[in-house]
């Protein structure tokens, strides 16, 4: 029940405000240039079990969802250790393609600084970070951006949903209703 009432919370509407009241930059809601393949990537963290989750979505540049993962991450020590954990799942999974241009959008500033070289990487994040920049690498480009959370809620509820589950969801079409709806949100305000 507990797994339950921890995703209810997360998709409460009163819990979290909506993009559009937040995201006084429209640049950051418009989407990835044509060809362009958009990504957003949240983690989720436990302290007290230590275990986390990733939200990971994959959308082109109408908006519309290519695939979503939900990731269980077991035993790590920090919530930014998690947050660098679903970067490095996201451009590992399949989904991506060497032959594309990747924008990849993310709640944690101290990671996205970190792999745009503005803040010195640190020594517990260092393979990780290292192996992100290296998968990044392997396609036509690769940015690293950041946006406030309340710019990244597919990710969001998607980590915080799989934060009690143990193993990993991915869905490349079908996807549930709560996750159209989301994604609805934001590309409706990307349209404004």
């Amino acid at each position: 029940m507990e797994e339950f009432d921890y995703f209810l919370q997360a998709t409460k509407k009163d819990q979290v405000s909506t993009c559009a009241e937040n995201c006084g930059n429209a640049k950051l809601r418009r989407p990835p240039v044509h060809g362009r393949i958009k990504i957003n990537v949240d983690g989720a963290f436990e302290p007290s079990s230590r275990n986390g989750g990733v939200g990971v979505v994959f959308r082109n540049a109408s908006g519309d969802i290519l695939g979503a993962m939900a990731v269980p991450i077991l035993g790590r020590a920090s919530a930014e250790m998690v947050e660098a954990e679903g970067f490095r799942i996201a451009l590992a999974s399949p989904i991506c393609s060497s032959e594309c241009s990747y924008s990849v959008e993310g709640d944690a500033q101290t990671v996205i600084n970190m792999l745009q070289g503005k803040r010195q990487i640190t020594a517990c994040l260092e393979v990780i970070i290292s192996d992100i920049l290296s998968f990044g690498s392997r396609f036509n480009s690769c940015s690293f951006v950041f946006v406030p959370r309340n710019c990244n809620r597919v990710a969001n509820v998607l980590a915080k949903y799989v934060l009690f589950q143990e193993s990993t969801i991915t869905w490349l079409r079908d996807f549930p209703s709560w996750v159209n709806r989301e994604a609805s949100l934001d590309v409706s305000l990307m349209q404004q």
